[in-house]
């Protein structure tokens, strides 16, 4: 969780430098910016001065807040009224005495008795506890039949696991999601709970449904919650989850249930009628205002141990001001502060930071627009790797293509090494080296539930193997965590500057897009086509299968699919045929 809150801060901050930048280019350009509990939207005022604003706290859905209790010592039911004040609904329940006492099994017990043949989302703090959940749920719950379930399940048998939870749990309608699961179970459990016609009437969930997932339920479930592991959940992200109470044009209000209230303590916002809305801010500013000093001391010596998280904030606003100071001069840090009225104690930091940007670009060997395609990257540190690519002979450098075996491997664990000691500062060769196998079955289009068995094969030798769920988070969180988002990051950069390095150099050589293959989990021609057309990965890696040509493009894929798909089609799995279904058909 604590990654993809990083990864969102680092897009956010992304997002607004292009929304800057494309605003500077295209001045007459419409835009329509959208938010919930935004307080503040005239903060775009300073890119845009034409900006009309519109806020409503108007809701399509009545959402009900309601606050059970498990115990007869309090109220049963109760609700809030306009002002705030808690407004008693039922006193007591015979549901009371049933209830058991631990925090799983009271959330499965009140979802199952009041959630009967209506749509229920349970909030759950982690991954593992949405499994525990779902299973604590399923004791509650009769079996289900469906064609789309039976289907499902077997295909999760064949390419994910036997073993895994969710099978068990969606014989009885039960379904859980989360970050760390494989994308094609994630968008089928979307879809299976949102079809009215499937009975698939729970979904267990964490945070991950406030992170964009539109997928809003009848009741939502809701007891001590946090937004991962040991983060506080405040008003804002409370109300983003309530919020998926009600569905729009199906129900005419929605209910929020928060359980036993009186056990939250300090570990979770407690609800009220009166919401304060968020205030939108730049991250470069909020940099400034609050870590004035830290970025005079990074950008003195980029090697100083920061925490992780302050580092990559601290390497972001370093890119930014870098970029704009190398792109107009003018462009000081001293000059940003005046125009957005920035109020600071002492300039003293500000000028020590123009003057350590003005010197890194002065040693600075590398094209603007190489620094403008990897933004979120020290531009310090990227020069660091030009320099290395002058010290030895240049094929030792060159990746290998990933037919290529062994030789292939060995070459993205020489990448890797020049990675971390470079842009991580990190030198655990064992852990690279895990890393690099990994990257190396990924990219040469193993099925992810080959990935899983390895894992459970090698834990087993190990004697460490916990469960079968356990090896498919892990695998999952370390293909999308380190393998697809960290090094696929640093390897288009890694590939970028090399390029330029060796064209530079008057050396003809087209370098293979290994940021790519890494990040798509592929690399022949005709995976990479199909996968173009936004099927997903397993679906791709089947019809390449199928077509049996590895080397055809986009257009000869096409073509292909046009003329011989029909009779092919039946031996894809039902969920791989619904997903061609969305992307061919």
């Amino acid at each position: 969780m604590k990654t993809l809150l990083k990864f969102l801060k680092y897009r956010v901050h992304f997002l607004l430098t292009i929304y800057r930048q494309t605003i500077q280019r295209y001045p007459n350009l419409k835009v329509v910016f959208s938010s919930p509990l935004a307080s503040n939207p005239e903060f775009f005022k300073k890119f845009k001065s034409s900006v009309q604003k519109f806020r409503t706290n108007y809701s399509q859905v009545h959402q009900n807040v309601l606050f059970l209790n498990s115990s007869k010592k309090h109220e049963f039911l109760s609700s809030l009224d306009f002002s705030g004040a808690p407004i008693p609904i039922l006193k007591e329940s015979y549901l009371q005495k049933q209830c058991p006492k631990t925090k799983k099994a009271k959330m499965a017990f009140w979802a199952s008795h009041l959630g009967k043949s209506q749509s229920n989302i349970i909030y759950a703090n982690g991954a593992s506890d949405t499994e525990e959940l779902a299973s604590e749920l399923c004791k509650y719950l009769p079996d289900v039949v469906h064609e789309q379930i039976d289907l499902f399940t077997e295909f999760i048998r064949e390419n994910i696991h036997g073993e895994y939870t969710l099978i068990a749990c969606l014989k009885k309608g039960v379904v859980f999601h989360y970050s760390t699961m494989p994308r094609e179970l994630k968008e089928k459990i979307e879809e299976l709970f949102a079809d009215e016609t499937i009975p698939v009437n729970y979904l267990c969930c964490t945070s991950t449904l406030l992170e964009g997932m539109n997928l809003p339920a009848k009741n939502v479930f809701i007891h001590k919650p946090t937004k991962g592991r040991g983060t506080k959940m405040g008003k804002f992200d409370f109300w983003n989850l309530a919020g998926r109470a009600g569905r729009l044009l199906k129900d005419f209000y929605g209910n929020i249930y928060c359980i036993d209230i009186e056990e939250w303590g300090e570990e979770g916002y407690i609800p009220e009628k009166s919401v304060e809305n968020y205030a939108i801010e730049s991250a470069t500013e909020v940099s400034l205002l609050s870590r004035s000093l830290d970025l005079s001391t990074y950008l003195q010596d980029a090697k100083q141990p920061f925490p992780l998280k302050e580092r990559d904030i601290l390497e972001q606003a370093t890119s930014t001001f870098f970029l704009d100071f190398i792109e107009d001069n003018n462009n000081t840090v001293e000059r940003f502060v005046i125009e957005n009225a920035i109020a600071l104690n002492s300039l003293h930091d500000i000028l020590q930071i123009d003057n350590s940007i003005k010197n890194i670009s002065t040693r600075n060997r590398l094209p603007k627009e190489i620094l403008r395609k990897n933004s979120g990257i020290d531009p310090r540190f990227q020069n660091d790797l030009f320099a290395l690519f002058h010290s030895k002979i240049y094929t030792y450098f060159v990746p290998k293509y990933p037919a290529s075996g062994n030789e292939f491997y060995n070459s993205l664990v020489a990448i890797y090494q020049i990675i971390d000691k470079i842009f991580l500062g990190e030198s655990d060769k064992n852990i690279l080296k895990h890393y690099a196998v990994i990257s190396s079955q990924w990219i040469n289009e193993n099925p992810i539930g080959f990935l899983i068995q390895e894992r459970i094969n090698y834990e087993k030798r190990e004697d460490k193997f916990v469960s079968v769920n356990k090896c498919v988070r892990s695998i999952v969180d370390e293909i999308e965590r380190v393998v697809t988002f960290k090094y696929s990051k640093y390897l288009k950069c890694y590939t970028d500057i090399l390029q330029y390095f060796l064209t530079s150099s008057g050396r003809e050589v087209k370098l293979i897009n290994l940021s790519a293959y890494l990040e798509l989990g592929a690399y022949h021609p005709t995976t990479l086509s199909l996968l173009s057309f936004g099927v997903s990965r397993t679906t791709a890696i089947r019809l390449r299968n199928i077509i049996g040509n590895n080397n055809l493009n986009r257009a000869e894929c096409r073509n292909w699919i046009d003329n011989n798909m029909e009779k092919h089609k039946s031996k894809l799995p039902k969920v791989c045929q619904d997903d061609y279904d969305k992307n061919f058909e």
